[in-house]
């Protein structure tokens, strides 16, 4: 019988991915308090020019040092219709350039109009401008007046911050070269001065946010500092994708292809172990916990530890037309192979060839599967029949599960894909896997296609 699938499992889980993931991965804080245009009393700015993305907050200080020393919520009001008036009057732009300004008691104001709900580009950084916004600290933070932002001040801003730039944005890392008509370069979180510094001609030179600001705050950390590290931990770390457990695997002329995550996509790994024509499989020979793999080729087993294409069991069990199952059919925690034939079965504990267990299950026609369908002890036999698409899973003096799922052409899976310890359905179908996590009938909980696998013997590993 030709065997186009069913290999049971294989490899190590990978590793945690550490800070670094979660540091790319963060969702915004909550939005806080921001008095917004209304708010305000702006007048109606005339842009409308957005951005495609939001990629880089560039830090910025008013340079004016009176509204540093504001009194109320109404005074920094007045500063801030006072900043749009020069900006619109007398440098002639649409709007006030900031995204959004903070004034030294802690109030956030929205700035160019529908900086709120859209990426609406600024006016604030020269040839810079593309793909960022500007946030600005109302004061004067350099010669002659050193004035510097409270803890109210600092706070508001990193709020502000933390809550506006997008999902998956981080602000660590090194600079990088800059998209859009800046051709220098810019970390997540920036000030003025380095952007008109790095940037082609045109971009004016500034002094902007100030030598406090820079230095004391913002700093050359581009891993830590206060501004940074305040903003990151105002934002909720995405958690990791789950680690899957057992994963596609295919196998084509004795060369194996694998992926590590249940995602579309290409080979994460590949390499060499048997020959054309040979029937894959895939266990913990050893019983070190992690699954390799092995071929059988006509009634002759080769198994082997590693990935490095040796050989450490071969022996004979079996014959030719005989399908390979692999399972820990005693719970010694070491996989061994059994074999399918007509609908008889012969199990095997050792990697001797000798037949432990016989006795028949299933029909004429159906593909052989093994797995801990209830996540103990070993592992037990079942059958996909593609005449009714429906898979039967035996237990050892337990009745049959019997689980209707795919279609009659697609090729059956077991795995532990959810890695919570129980093998579970799942079928392949043009190169597209369809992943149960229960042995019930129901929609795929996982479905992604493994590119290039076209023609090619499917298999599961970990």
């Amino acid at each position: 019988m030709k065997l186009k699938a069913l290999v049971m499992l294989a490899a190590a889980l990978l590793a945690a991915s550490g800070s670094s993931l979660l540091q790319a991965q963060t969702t915004p804080a909550p939005q806080p308090s921001i008095c917004n245009r209304a708010c305000w009393t702006a007048r109606n700015g005339t842009c409308t020019t957005t951005m495609a993305a939001l990629t880089r907050a560039i830090i910025h200080h008013t340079a004016s040092q009176s509204t540093f020393s504001t009194t109320s919520l109404e005074q920094s009001k007045g500063f801030v219709r006072g900043h749009q008036n020069g900006h619109m009057d007398v440098n002639g732009w649409c709007d006030i350039g900031y995204h959004f300004l903070v004034d030294a008691l802690g109030n956030i104001f929205e700035g160019r109009k529908n900086s709120m709900t859209t990426l609406i580009k600024g006016t604030h950084a020269g040839c810079g401008n593309t793909d960022t916004f500007g946030f600005s600290f109302m004061g004067y933070f350099h010669s002659p007046y050193y004035q510097d932002p409270p803890v109210a001040m600092r706070s508001a801003m990193y709020d502000v911050i933390a809550w506006r730039m997008p999902a998956g944005w981080t602000p660590y890392g090194n600079r990088t070269t800059y998209s859009g008509s800046l051709n220098g370069t810019a970390a997540a979180v920036d000030y003025h001065k380095w952007v008109g510094a790095s940037g082609t001609s045109g971009c004016a030179s500034t002094s902007c946010p100030g030598d406090i600001i820079i230095n004391n705050y913002i700093t050359q950390n581009f891993f830590g500092g206060d501004m940074r590290t305040g903003i990151a931990n105002r934002r909720t770390p995405t958690p990791p994708p789950p680690v899957p457990g057992h994963k596609a695997a295919y196998f084509n002329a004795g060369n194996w292809f694998q992926r590590n995550t249940h995602t579309t996509g290409g080979a994460d790994s590949s390499y060499w172990y048997g020959a054309s024509g040979d029937i894959p499989i895939m266990g913990d020979w050893d019983g070190n916990g992690t699954r390799t793999p092995g071929v059988y080729r006509n009634g002759q087993v080769f198994l082997s530890n590693d990935t490095s294409g040796n050989t450490h069991y071969s022996y004979w069990f079996g014959q030719a037309g005989d399908i390979p199952v692999v399972g820990d059919w005693d719970g010694n925690g070491t996989e061994t192979l059994g074999l399918y034939r007509n609908t008889q079965w012969f199990l095997s504990n050792d990697h001797a060839g000798t037949t432990h267990h016989n006795f028949w299950f299933g029909d004429a026609g159906d593909k052989p599967l093994a797995g801990k369908w209830d996540g103990t002890g070993g592992a037990w036999v079942g059958v996909f029949r593609p005449s009714n698409a429906t898979f039967y899973l035996g237990r050892n003096g337990g009745p049959t599960t019997s689980v209707i799922y795919g279609l009659s052409t697609d090729t059956p899976v077991v795995g532990d894909w959810d890695n919570n310890g129980t093998h579970t359905v799942g079928v392949v179908r043009s190169g597209t896997w369809y992943l149960r996590n229960s042995n019930t009938a129901g929609n795929a909980d996982i479905t992604f296609t493994f590119n290039g696998s076209s023609g090619y013997a499917v298999g599961v590993w970990r």
